[in-house]
């Protein structure tokens, strides 16, 4: 009887010993749990790591006893549902921290879609930039050639028709009435073509707008000639009425 006394007296105390332990060593990671420290994506296995430490540090508690062990499981299944309540948290975590993701990813790819296409847009404005400026150019340059060769021509219809006036009125000094009348129809026909070399200029010029406005349609990628060049044709072509005046 004394013996069964001892024993069941050394396990009483034992038990108490080793819940006291327990408890001491379990007041962090029951404040974790309260705190909801686990509550978050990967929190199950952070939970899992937590128990393992304080299994550790029990183990390593000296003169524990008989009901050690015992005192142990029965604090573990004490947890088991928090254990399975942070693991469904930790699950549903998980997956919707999955879809953010997927859905952050999507957004960067799209954002980056964004950034070339907008890039791509700068590299061809200014291409379209260097276009319109050689073009602008060299209708500048062909314009003014056509008008040098324009004001040529003038003034040789004017040198002639000065000569043709002199030798109108010679003819009409002398008397020769008839040769003078041949004269000066020669001399209004040099007129009038003279009119309509004026009267083409702004044509001809026009003309040559139209041509270079085809051609620059052609070698520029749809839709950017249907955007660009309207715009850009129009101002060309304001540009040169002014010049024209």
């Amino acid at each position: 009887m004394k013996k069964q006394d001892f024993l069941l007296q050394n396990e009483q105390a034992s038990g108490k010993y080793c819940q006291a332990q327990l408890e001491q060593l379990s007041e962090p990671l029951m404040d974790d749990i309260s705190r909801g420290t686990f509550s978050v994506p990967g929190g199950h296995n952070l939970y899992l790591e937590a128990v393992e430490k304080l299994e550790q540090s029990y183990n390593l508690v000296p003169r524990k006893g008989v009901k050690a062990n015992e005192v142990l499981q029965t604090f573990l299944q004490s947890q088991a549902a928090t254990k399975e309540s942070i693991l469904q948290a930790d699950q549903a975590l998980s997956a919707e921290e999955k879809a953010l993701a997927a859905e952050c990813a999507k957004n960067r790819e799209a954002e980056k879609e964004l950034d070339l296409r907008r890039q791509k847009e700068k590299e061809q404005q200014k291409i379209l930039e260097a276009q319109e400026k050689t073009f602008k150019e060299n209708l500048a340059q062909l314009k003014e050639k056509m008008e040098r060769e324009q004001e040529i021509r003038l003034r040789e219809q004017e040198s002639m028709l000065d000569l043709k006036r002199k030798i109108s009125e010679e003819l009409l000094n002398e008397g020769f009435k008839a040769k003078n009348e041949e004269m000066q129809k020669e001399i209004n026909q040099l007129k009038e073509e003279k009119e309509r070399n004026n009267v083409n200029k702004a044509s001809d010029i026009a003309q040559i707008l139209g041509m270079a406005t085809t051609v620059l349609a052609a070698v520029l990628p749809w839709p950017l000639n249907i955007i660009v060049i309207a715009p850009k044709v129009i101002s060309l072509v304001e540009i040169y009425l002014n010049l024209n005046k």
